[in-house]
This record gives structure tokens, sequence and C-alpha cells, in this order.
């Protein structure tokens, strides 16, 4: 007969207490600026898609890739029309 993994995963997590011990599931971490806002825009379908597909070439997530453009566009405004007032 073939071995028994059961028995075989319960000898790997038995510590020398001879207490079984749980494995805990790895939780996804997401590291986010101390500060964000959620928004919601209404974006054409071609520019999503180009975006979509953007963030997909580069392997990166949407979110950054988004928040990239909009720092460059900002970048971009700012050289030719000098540093952004706040609306009052």
């Amino acid at each position: 007969m073939g071995k028994d993994h059961a028995t075989a995963m319960d000898k790997l997590l038995t510590q020398k207490s001879g207490k079984k011990t749980t494995r805990k599931k790895a939780s996804k971490k997401v590291l986010l600026p101390e500060v964000t806002i959620r928004a919601t825009l209404m974006l054409s379908p071609e520019i999503k898609e180009k975006m979509d597909a953007i963030a997909y070439w580069e392997r990166k997530g949407k979110t950054e890739t988004l928040k990239e453009a909009m720092t460059d566009y900002i970048k971009k405004y700012e050289r030719k029309n000098g540093t952004i007032k706040p609306i009052p």
C-alpha cells in the first residue's frame, strides 16, 4: 500500500510537546499610502480598455497604473501652468 499522507502531515505539524499545531492561512496584505480616497470615475470604454491593457502588460495593478497616469498629468500641467491652487 501507499503512504498515509494524512499521518505524514500530522507528524510534520506535531511539535515536540506532542500537540498538533494549526497552520494559518497567509493573509493578503495591501500596502496603501496612509491616506487614500475611493473615487468613481466615468471613462470611455476605449480609455478603460487601454488602461487595463497598460496595467496588464506592465504587470501592475489598475490603481497603480491610474495613479501614475494622473501624477504624470499633474506634473505636466504644473510645468505649463505653475503650482495648482486649492479650490476655495
